[in-house]
Protein backbone atom coordinates (compact mmCIF):
# COMPACT_ATOMS: atom_id res chain seq x y z
CA UNK A 1 0.00 0.00 0.00
CA UNK A 2 1.25 3.51 -0.81
CA UNK A 3 2.51 5.44 2.17
CA UNK A 4 0.61 8.60 3.05
CA UNK A 5 2.95 9.91 5.74
CA UNK A 6 6.64 9.41 6.48
CA UNK A 7 7.81 10.28 9.99
CA UNK A 8 11.53 10.85 10.46
CA UNK A 9 12.87 10.32 13.99
CA UNK A 10 16.46 11.62 14.47
CA UNK A 11 17.88 9.54 17.32
CA UNK A 12 21.04 9.93 19.37
CA UNK A 13 21.37 8.21 22.77
CA UNK A 14 17.65 8.38 23.50
CA UNK A 15 17.10 4.88 24.94
CA UNK A 16 15.26 6.37 27.93
CA UNK A 17 12.55 7.93 25.75
CA UNK A 18 12.53 6.00 22.49
CA UNK A 19 10.00 3.29 23.42
CA UNK A 20 7.45 5.88 24.50
CA UNK A 21 8.09 7.80 21.29
CA UNK A 22 7.58 4.76 19.06
CA UNK A 23 4.64 3.40 21.04
CA UNK A 24 2.81 6.69 20.53
CA UNK A 25 2.72 5.99 16.77
CA UNK A 26 1.01 2.62 16.99
CA UNK A 27 -2.67 3.26 16.37
CA UNK A 28 -5.42 0.61 16.60
CA UNK A 29 -6.64 1.04 13.03
CA UNK A 30 -4.36 -1.44 11.26
CA UNK A 31 -5.42 -0.41 7.77
CA UNK A 32 -4.60 3.20 8.52
CA UNK A 33 -1.39 2.19 10.28
CA UNK A 34 -0.26 0.48 7.08
CA UNK A 35 -0.24 3.87 5.33
CA UNK A 36 2.40 5.10 7.78
CA UNK A 37 6.17 4.91 7.31
CA UNK A 38 8.42 5.53 10.33
CA UNK A 39 12.12 6.08 9.63
CA UNK A 40 14.15 5.84 12.85
CA UNK A 41 17.51 7.39 11.96
CA UNK A 42 20.16 6.25 14.47
CA UNK A 43 22.82 8.96 14.45
CA UNK A 44 25.78 6.88 15.64
CA UNK A 45 24.14 6.33 19.04
CA UNK A 46 26.28 4.55 21.66
CA UNK A 47 23.37 3.29 23.78
CA UNK A 48 20.66 0.73 23.03
CA UNK A 49 18.60 3.04 20.79
CA UNK A 50 19.33 1.00 17.67
CA UNK A 51 18.41 -2.30 19.37
CA UNK A 52 15.14 -0.81 20.61
CA UNK A 53 14.26 0.55 17.17
CA UNK A 54 15.02 -2.81 15.55
CA UNK A 55 12.51 -4.46 17.90
CA UNK A 56 9.78 -2.29 16.39
CA UNK A 57 11.04 -2.95 12.87
CA UNK A 58 10.87 -6.69 13.52
CA UNK A 59 7.35 -6.45 14.96
CA UNK A 60 5.98 -3.95 12.41
CA UNK A 61 8.17 -4.47 9.31
CA UNK A 62 5.75 -2.64 7.03
CA UNK A 63 5.73 0.46 9.22
CA UNK A 64 9.08 0.90 10.98
CA UNK A 65 12.44 1.05 9.27
CA UNK A 66 15.74 1.61 11.08
CA UNK A 67 18.53 3.54 9.40
CA UNK A 68 21.88 3.19 11.20
CA UNK A 69 24.43 5.83 10.23
CA UNK A 70 27.56 7.55 11.49
CA UNK A 71 27.10 10.58 13.70
CA UNK A 72 26.42 13.75 11.75
CA UNK A 73 24.09 15.60 14.11
CA UNK A 74 20.44 16.53 13.67
CA UNK A 75 20.46 17.92 10.15
CA UNK A 76 22.14 14.83 8.71
CA UNK A 77 19.30 12.68 10.09
CA UNK A 78 16.67 14.90 8.48
CA UNK A 79 18.55 14.83 5.17
CA UNK A 80 18.82 11.03 5.24
CA UNK A 81 15.16 10.68 6.14
CA UNK A 82 14.07 13.03 3.37
CA UNK A 83 16.19 11.08 0.89
CA UNK A 84 14.61 7.73 1.79
CA UNK A 85 11.03 8.77 2.60
CA UNK A 86 8.34 7.26 0.38
CA UNK A 87 5.32 8.98 1.93
CA UNK A 88 3.31 11.68 0.18
CA UNK A 89 3.86 13.84 3.27
CA UNK A 90 6.75 14.07 5.71
CA UNK A 91 6.92 15.07 9.38
CA UNK A 92 9.71 15.09 11.99
CA UNK A 93 9.37 13.66 15.49
CA UNK A 94 12.25 13.99 17.96
CA UNK A 95 13.11 10.79 19.82
CA UNK A 96 12.49 12.31 23.27
CA UNK A 97 9.06 13.58 22.22
CA UNK A 98 5.85 11.72 21.38
CA UNK A 99 2.44 12.04 19.73
CA UNK A 100 -1.00 11.95 21.28
CA UNK A 101 -1.83 8.49 19.91
CA UNK A 102 -5.60 8.97 19.62
CA UNK A 103 -5.26 12.34 17.93
CA UNK A 104 -2.47 11.00 15.74
CA UNK A 105 -4.87 8.39 14.38
CA UNK A 106 -7.32 11.15 13.50
CA UNK A 107 -4.50 13.25 12.08
CA UNK A 108 -3.36 10.41 9.82
CA UNK A 109 -6.91 10.03 8.54
CA UNK A 110 -7.06 13.80 7.95
CA UNK A 111 -3.75 13.77 6.07
CA UNK A 112 -5.02 10.95 3.87
CA UNK A 113 -7.96 13.12 2.78
CA UNK A 114 -5.84 16.16 1.88
CA UNK A 115 -4.00 17.37 -1.20
CA UNK A 116 -2.26 20.48 0.09
CA UNK A 117 1.37 21.55 0.46
CA UNK A 118 1.44 21.78 4.23
CA UNK A 119 -0.72 20.65 7.14
CA UNK A 120 -0.50 22.54 10.42
CA UNK A 121 -1.56 21.06 13.76
CA UNK A 122 -1.52 22.17 17.38
CA UNK A 123 1.11 21.05 19.92
CA UNK A 124 1.68 21.00 23.65
CA UNK A 125 4.68 21.13 25.94
CA UNK A 126 4.83 18.38 28.56
CA UNK A 127 7.15 17.53 31.43
CA UNK A 128 8.79 14.21 32.28
CA UNK A 129 5.53 13.05 33.88
CA UNK A 130 3.61 13.77 30.66
CA UNK A 131 1.81 16.66 32.36
CA UNK A 132 0.73 19.47 30.08
CA UNK A 133 2.62 22.72 30.64
CA UNK A 134 1.24 24.82 27.79
CA UNK A 135 -0.76 24.29 24.58
CA UNK A 136 -0.02 26.12 21.35
CA UNK A 137 -3.08 26.63 19.15
CA UNK A 138 -3.52 28.47 15.88
CA UNK A 139 -6.23 30.81 14.71
CA UNK A 140 -6.69 29.37 11.23
CA UNK A 141 -9.58 28.27 8.95
CA UNK A 142 -10.78 24.77 9.81
CA UNK A 143 -13.20 24.02 7.03
CA UNK A 144 -11.19 25.10 4.02
CA UNK A 145 -7.62 25.42 2.78
CA UNK A 146 -5.79 28.74 2.84
CA UNK A 147 -2.62 30.37 1.55
CA UNK A 148 0.49 31.27 3.52
CA UNK A 149 -0.25 34.96 3.07
CA UNK A 150 -3.81 34.46 4.32
CA UNK A 151 -2.36 32.77 7.37
CA UNK A 152 -0.66 36.08 8.26
CA UNK A 153 2.51 37.10 10.02
CA UNK A 154 1.09 36.83 13.55
CA UNK A 155 0.44 33.14 12.98
CA UNK A 156 3.77 32.70 11.20
CA UNK A 157 5.59 33.67 14.38
CA UNK A 158 3.83 30.93 16.34
CA UNK A 159 5.14 28.14 14.14
CA UNK A 160 7.39 25.44 15.58
CA UNK A 161 8.79 22.56 13.58
CA UNK A 162 6.53 20.30 15.69
CA UNK A 163 3.43 21.82 14.09
CA UNK A 164 4.12 21.21 10.41
CA UNK A 165 3.78 18.37 7.93
CA UNK A 166 4.99 18.98 4.36
CA UNK A 167 4.32 17.46 0.96
CA UNK A 168 7.53 15.53 0.35
CA UNK A 169 7.86 16.31 -3.36
CA UNK A 170 7.95 20.06 -2.68
CA UNK A 171 11.13 19.77 -0.63
CA UNK A 172 12.77 17.56 -3.25
CA UNK A 173 11.94 20.00 -6.04
CA UNK A 174 14.12 22.65 -4.39
CA UNK A 175 16.78 20.10 -3.36
CA UNK A 176 16.24 21.04 0.27
CA UNK A 177 19.27 20.21 2.41
CA UNK A 178 19.55 20.91 6.10
CA UNK A 179 22.83 22.09 7.65
CA UNK A 180 24.81 19.19 9.08
CA UNK A 181 27.21 18.99 12.03
CA UNK A 182 25.33 21.42 14.30
CA UNK A 183 22.22 21.48 16.47
CA UNK A 184 19.23 23.87 16.29
CA UNK A 185 18.60 23.14 12.61
CA UNK A 186 14.95 22.51 13.44
CA UNK A 187 14.63 26.24 12.75
CA UNK A 188 15.58 25.61 9.15
CA UNK A 189 12.70 23.13 8.87
CA UNK A 190 10.15 25.91 9.35
CA UNK A 191 11.91 28.42 7.11
CA UNK A 192 12.52 27.43 3.49
CA UNK A 193 10.28 24.31 3.38
CA UNK A 194 7.30 26.35 4.60
CA UNK A 195 7.95 28.90 1.86
CA UNK A 196 7.21 26.17 -0.71
CA UNK A 197 3.67 25.91 0.62
CA UNK A 198 1.02 27.63 -1.48
CA UNK A 199 -1.98 25.71 -0.17
CA UNK A 200 -2.30 24.80 3.51
CA UNK A 201 -4.78 23.02 5.78
CA UNK A 202 -5.25 23.08 9.56
CA UNK A 203 -5.90 20.13 11.85
CA UNK A 204 -7.20 21.90 15.00
CA UNK A 205 -6.04 19.38 17.60
CA UNK A 206 -2.88 18.61 19.55
CA UNK A 207 -0.79 15.95 17.86
CA UNK A 208 2.77 16.66 18.99
CA UNK A 209 3.84 16.44 22.66
CA UNK A 210 7.09 18.32 23.11
CA UNK A 211 9.09 17.33 26.20
CA UNK A 212 10.65 20.22 28.14
CA UNK A 213 12.89 20.16 31.20
CA UNK A 214 15.05 17.22 30.17
CA UNK A 215 18.64 17.49 31.40
CA UNK A 216 21.01 18.33 28.56
CA UNK A 217 18.22 19.46 26.24
CA UNK A 218 19.39 21.92 23.59
CA UNK A 219 16.78 24.47 24.68
CA UNK A 220 18.13 24.42 28.25
CA UNK A 221 19.45 27.95 28.83
CA UNK A 222 22.95 26.85 29.87
CA UNK A 223 23.25 24.47 26.92
CA UNK A 224 21.86 27.10 24.56
CA UNK A 225 24.35 29.71 25.80
CA UNK A 226 27.24 27.29 25.45
CA UNK A 227 26.24 26.29 21.91
CA UNK A 228 25.03 29.65 20.65
CA UNK A 229 27.58 29.55 17.83
CA UNK A 230 25.62 26.65 16.34
CA UNK A 231 22.36 28.59 16.47
CA UNK A 232 24.09 31.51 14.77
CA UNK A 233 25.53 29.31 12.02
CA UNK A 234 22.04 28.01 11.32
CA UNK A 235 20.63 31.54 11.19
CA UNK A 236 23.35 32.65 8.78
CA UNK A 237 22.37 29.76 6.52
CA UNK A 238 18.76 30.92 6.63
CA UNK A 239 19.81 34.48 5.80
CA UNK A 240 22.14 33.68 2.91
CA UNK A 241 21.18 30.32 1.43
CA UNK A 242 17.44 30.13 2.21
CA UNK A 243 16.77 33.65 1.01
CA UNK A 244 18.58 33.10 -2.29
CA UNK A 245 16.78 29.78 -2.85
CA UNK A 246 13.45 31.47 -2.16
CA UNK A 247 14.19 34.02 -4.88
CA UNK A 248 15.48 31.36 -7.29
CA UNK A 249 12.34 29.24 -7.07
CA UNK A 250 9.88 32.16 -6.64
CA UNK A 251 8.92 31.01 -3.16
CA UNK A 252 7.31 33.14 -0.46
CA UNK A 253 10.23 35.47 0.32
CA UNK A 254 8.15 37.56 2.74
CA UNK A 255 7.66 34.49 4.92
CA UNK A 256 11.38 33.67 4.81
CA UNK A 257 12.22 37.25 5.87
CA UNK A 258 9.73 37.05 8.73
CA UNK A 259 11.10 33.68 9.89
CA UNK A 260 14.66 34.99 9.82
CA UNK A 261 13.66 38.03 11.88
CA UNK A 262 11.79 35.84 14.38
CA UNK A 263 14.85 33.66 14.90
CA UNK A 264 17.24 36.59 15.17
CA UNK A 265 14.91 38.17 17.72
CA UNK A 266 14.98 34.98 19.81
CA UNK A 267 18.79 35.07 19.87
CA UNK A 268 18.88 38.72 20.94
CA UNK A 269 16.23 38.12 23.58
CA UNK A 270 18.13 35.17 25.02
CA UNK A 271 21.40 37.11 25.02
CA UNK A 272 19.99 40.10 26.88
CA UNK A 273 17.50 38.44 29.24
CA UNK A 274 18.09 34.68 29.46
CA UNK A 275 21.82 34.01 29.38
CA UNK A 276 23.75 34.30 32.64
CA UNK A 277 26.92 35.80 31.17
CA UNK A 278 28.08 37.97 28.28
CA UNK A 279 30.69 35.50 27.03
CA UNK A 280 29.01 35.44 23.59
CA UNK A 281 29.27 39.22 23.20
CA UNK A 282 31.70 39.20 20.25
CA UNK A 283 29.73 36.42 18.57
CA UNK A 284 26.44 38.33 18.81
CA UNK A 285 28.08 41.55 17.60
CA UNK A 286 29.47 39.67 14.61
CA UNK A 287 26.01 38.25 13.89
CA UNK A 288 24.42 41.69 14.09
CA UNK A 289 26.89 43.12 11.59
CA UNK A 290 26.23 40.17 9.31
CA UNK A 291 22.48 40.80 9.52
CA UNK A 292 22.93 44.50 8.80
CA UNK A 293 24.86 43.68 5.62
CA UNK A 294 22.92 40.66 4.37
CA UNK A 295 19.36 41.22 5.59
CA UNK A 296 18.34 44.87 6.06
CA UNK A 297 14.71 43.78 6.55
CA UNK A 298 15.68 41.61 9.50
CA UNK A 299 17.92 44.35 10.87
CA UNK A 300 15.02 46.80 10.83
CA UNK A 301 12.58 44.35 12.40
CA UNK A 302 14.85 43.53 15.34
CA UNK A 303 15.31 46.91 16.99
CA UNK A 304 12.97 46.32 19.91
CA UNK A 305 12.34 43.74 22.59
CA UNK A 306 8.60 43.30 23.14
CA UNK A 307 7.32 41.96 26.44
CA UNK A 308 3.77 40.55 26.53
CA UNK A 309 2.71 42.76 23.59
CA UNK A 310 2.42 45.82 25.84
CA UNK A 311 5.95 46.85 26.71
CA UNK A 312 8.42 47.74 23.99
CA UNK A 313 12.09 48.27 24.83
CA UNK A 314 14.49 49.71 22.19
CA UNK A 315 17.29 47.75 23.85
CA UNK A 316 18.75 46.39 20.61
CA UNK A 317 18.58 49.78 18.95
CA UNK A 318 20.50 51.35 21.85
CA UNK A 319 23.00 48.47 21.94
CA UNK A 320 23.73 48.91 18.24
CA UNK A 321 24.97 52.45 18.80
CA UNK A 322 28.28 51.22 20.23
CA UNK A 323 27.73 47.52 21.05
CA UNK A 324 28.23 48.09 24.77
CA UNK A 325 25.86 45.86 26.71
CA UNK A 326 26.73 47.54 30.01
CA UNK A 327 25.50 51.01 29.07
CA UNK A 328 23.21 52.80 31.50
CA UNK A 329 20.08 52.57 29.32
CA UNK A 330 20.52 48.85 28.67
CA UNK A 331 20.92 48.17 32.38
CA UNK A 332 17.74 50.16 33.07
CA UNK A 333 15.80 48.21 30.41
CA UNK A 334 16.97 44.92 31.91
CA UNK A 335 15.91 46.01 35.39
CA UNK A 336 12.47 47.02 34.12
CA UNK A 337 12.06 43.70 32.33
CA UNK A 338 13.05 41.66 35.38
CA UNK A 339 10.69 43.69 37.56
CA UNK A 340 7.81 43.09 35.17
CA UNK A 341 8.52 39.34 35.13
CA UNK A 342 8.51 39.21 38.92
CA UNK A 343 5.32 41.27 39.12
CA UNK A 344 3.47 39.02 36.68
CA UNK A 345 4.62 35.89 38.53
CA UNK A 346 3.42 37.41 41.80
CA UNK A 347 0.04 38.32 40.31
CA UNK A 348 -0.37 34.78 38.95
CA UNK A 349 0.40 33.27 42.35
CA UNK A 350 -1.92 35.75 44.05
CA UNK A 351 -4.73 34.96 41.62
CA UNK A 352 -4.38 31.20 42.15
CA UNK A 353 -3.49 31.37 45.82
Amino acid sequence: MDKILSIVIPTYNMEKYLRKCLDSLIIDNQKLLSTLEVLVVIDGAKDSSSAIAHEYQDKYPNVFRVIDKENGNYGSCVNRGLKEATGKYIKILDADDSFDTIMFGEFLSFVKSQDVDCIISDMMQVNENDECKVIYRFNLPQSSSFSLNEMGENEWRKLWMHCVCYKTENLRKINYHQTEGISYTDQEWICLPMATSKKLAYFPHVVYKYLVGREGQTVNVDVWERNLWQEIEGLKTMISHHRSIADKYSLNAAYVDSRIATRAYAIYFAYFFKFKTHKNHDLVVSLDRFIKEKSPICYEKTQYIVFRKRFKFPIIKVWRENYQDKSFLIIIYKCIYKSLVKLIKFLKLFRHG
